[in-house]
């Protein structure tokens, strides 16, 4: 029997919120299978880069989705929320199919004749980007393609995602399970819960909400993993769990539109010579302002982390160190500054950002994300510590499926972890520092590479005085 393969994203999940108390079914899970310790999100930590580099095998400078946010002035008048999937296809037709520079997972299985399955309760943007070509099936609480009128007539429209969002991915799960698994048949499927990120942004970390969602979505993990325990392929397939980045708490908003406008660098919040967009700030060729003008007025703004321009210098690092070099790469991209600081919950991690938490920085918190991988092809009870990133999952999942290695990617096949790979000695790890400095301002860049790929492990300003 061919191989099958699932694998299922818990948007938002920290490593250290698995474990017996919160998550069971994924502890157990992990005990037969591998727990990749230093696994990365891609730089920025937002759900639609990373979903569209889980999707794509590459980093954002080769992919091109590289921010929750993109403004693209010769392209599209206004920025666009890549978290709607109709401007998502607004933008595919603009630029001619190139939405994605890259073929993502699904079109590569798809177009080789395999069977693929989508189901998901997160935006409808970052569903849509898991396959975007429309190969299979896509189910979403927003769109379902092709058109199924059978699913809702069996299964109901999708509950409204409160806080937790338990009776959405609920919905999600019966779909997976008994539709999608046992009838439709995919050599893929994808399987993502908007949980816990879409209940911490509204309770933050170590709420008693936030763990209940944990809990809801761990269940929904462990009602998939028995639907296939259960069933005849069991020793035919493979379940990867995993997390699109980390999280961490905020004290306050990061006013960096706010620090510009006082500086003189940006009339109003409705001016097009400057215009921030996601964590990126854009200048017209006739702004009148310059990039490094630009980079003085923020690194003067308290809570200001890393800043990184398309070609570095007065203080930044160039958009390549953090592979999200791309034609639509904004002028410079920001982080917040962050600290070890616990919130009121007891959980450590602190930053500026909006609400009572986030991500998209490059903290450790945010870059440490989570990977569990169980089944026949996969050492078993075994922890691993070799680094890993999001990149890796398209050459890793295609080598499982024995489908041909995908040109121009930037992840690589984790051989250490399969159960006739090779030992993680054999892996080539190393680690390195890059520091920047302007005046007081001073920022430092940490990144592994292994087995010829690279990762951020984190980056901050380490001079100024902490938000």
């Amino acid at each position: 029997m061919s191989r099958r393969i699932i694998l299922i994203v818990l948007d938002g999940l920290r490593p250290d919120s698995v474990g017996d108390a919160l998550t069971p079914h994924m502890a157990a899970l992990a005990l037969t299978g591998v727990t990749f310790t230093h696994h990365h999100a891609v730089f920025p930590s937002v759900t639609r880069v990373n979903s569209a580099s889980i999707a794509t095998g590459c980093h954002p400078g080769n992919h091109g989705l590289v921010d929750n946010v993109l403004y693209l002035p010769g392209i599209l008048p206004d920025p666009i929320d890549t978290g709607d999937h109709q401007a998502l296809k607004t933008l595919d037709r603009a630029t001619d199919g190139h939405l994605l520079d890259t073929p993502s997972l699904t079109e590569i299985l798809g177009s080789a004749g395999r069977q693929v399955a989508v189901a998901t309760t997160c935006t409808t943007g970052a569903c849509f980007l898991q396959n975007p070509r429309g190969y299979g099936l896509t189910v979403n609480p927003g769109f379902i393609s092709p058109e199924r009128p059978g699913i809702p007539a069996r299964f109901g429209t999708c509950p409204p995602k409160h806080r937790p969002a338990t009776e959405a991915n609920t919905w999600a799960t019966a779909i997976a399970t008994e539709y999608l698994w046992k009838e439709h048949r995919p050599d893929l499927m994808i399987l993502w819960f908007c949980d816990p990120d879409h209940t911490q942004h509204g309770f933050g970390l170590g709420a008693q909400e936030s763990h209940e969602a944990i809990r809801a979505a761990d269940a929904c993990v462990g009602r998939m993993v028995r639907t296939v325990y259960d069933s005849r392929e069991r020793d035919d397939t493979d379940i990867l769990v995993m997390s699109d980045h980390g999280w961490i708490s905020h004290r306050a908003p990061l006013p960096v539109e706010k620090a510009l406008i006082a500086a003189g660098l940006k009339q109003s919040p409705e001016s097009r010579e400057v215009v921030v967009a996601g964590q990126g700030v854009y200048l017209a060729s006739d702004a009148g302002v310059s990039v490094q003008e630009v980079v003085a007025c923020l690194q003067r703004l308290d809570g200001i982390g890393a800043l990184f321009t398309r070609e570095g210098g007065f203080g930044t690092f160039p958009l390549a160190a953090v592979s999200c070099g791309h034609s639509r790469s904004p002028d410079v991209l920001w982080a917040s500054a962050w600290d070890a600081a616990a919130n009121t919950h007891g959980v450590p991690g602190m930053a500026l950002g909006g609400g009572a938490g986030g991500h998209g920085g490059a903290s450790v918190y945010e870059m440490n994300a989570t990977l569990i991988a169980a089944g026949p092809d996969f050492r078993r009870g075994v922890i691993s510590r070799v680094p890993t990133g999001q990149a890796d999952l398209l050459p890793t999942l295609l080598h499982l499926l024995g489908h041909p290695p995908a040109p121009g990617k930037d992840g690589r096949v984790l051989l250490e972890a399969l159960a006739d790979g090779v030992s993680e000695q054999e892996i080539e790890v190393r680690k390195e520092t890059m520091t920047v400095e302007q005046g007081a301002y001073r920022s430092v860049l940490q990144r592994a590479h292994a087995g010829g790929s690279m990762y951020v492990d984190q980056a901050n300003a380490v001079s100024r005085s902490r938000p």
